[in-house]
């Protein structure tokens, strides 16, 4: 098992093959091609929660998980694999929940309208999780989301808005790296030129990926709850941001 390939999306990188080894998964595809970019055509790929601790014990945890533990309903598990410090597990539906000794990851894919996306399911498990293992001293906390525009020249759309000089696209690579800095955390927008295999084609497309960073330590588990909870906060944060950038062309 490999934990850091366990999330994320796999990308085709246009006119820059290095930035591949950092992307991982597969991605599906929203075939239908738009124009220009706005913030309304962005799509929604992946979500996860990371919940950074001092200590975890892999072992405990994926007991409880395969005996139906943190899930409702005790969801049907399609496959589970354990090394010792790291273990995960993948569930109907998609949900995938992954753990180290100092990392609980739970994510899942999707492919809808971003700004129309209103499912908590994840974050909901994510809060779930802390409240069953209340003891544990938390040290961080992110909720990452992967974002995806269609474009017909990416990596020149990104040339002629993050830089001032007329620097052709095709001498240049770049994939530019934004830190906000929010009431009480840190919001980094990173955006990614790519080509993405789809029915046989490579169609290119620019990838946001999102991490909204809450650094602690943390005194209690109330403010890993209210973080999880408020996950619209940070969506809105997201959609006002792009809505500034993403303009036709």
């Amino acid at each position: 098992m490999n934990f850091k390939r366990f999330f994320g999306i796999e990308l085709v990188v246009q006119r820059a093959k290095h930035f591949q080894e950092t992307l991982n998964h597969t991605i599906h595809i929203y075939t239908n091609r738009s124009v220009g970019m706005q913030v309304a055509d962005a799509r929604l790929r992946n979500i996860s929660v990371v919940v950074v601790a001092d200590t975890y014990h892999p072992d405990m945890i994926y007991k409880n998980l395969v005996n139906g533990g943190i899930m409702p309903d005790r969801s049907e598990i399609v496959q589970s694999s354990q090394v010792p410090g790291e273990c995960d597990v993948k569930y109907r539906g998609g949900i995938h929940i992954a753990v180290n000794k100092q990392r609980f990851i739970i994510g899942n894919d999707y492919n809808e309208l971003f700004k129309e996306y209103m499912n908590d399911e994840v974050y909901a498990l994510a809060a779930e999780f802390v409240k069953t293992y209340s003891d544990v001293p938390y040290r961080a906390i992110g909720l990452n989301c992967t974002i995806s525009l269609q474009h017909d020249d990416p990596l020149r759309w990104m040339t002629q808005k993050f830089l001032k000089t007329n620097t052709p696209s095709e001498n240049t690579l770049m994939a530019p790296r934004f830190l906000i800095k929010t009431d009480d955390a840190e919001l980094t927008l990173a955006f990614i030129p790519v080509e993405v295999m789809d029915q046989g084609q490579l169609k290119p497309f620019v990838v946001i990926e999102c991490n909204h960073h809450h650094g602690g330590p943390f005194t209690a588990d109330n403010d890993i709850l209210r973080i999880v909870t408020g996950w619209r906060d940070t969506k809105d944060i997201i959609l006002s941001r792009l809505g500034e950038w993403l303009e036709l062309g």
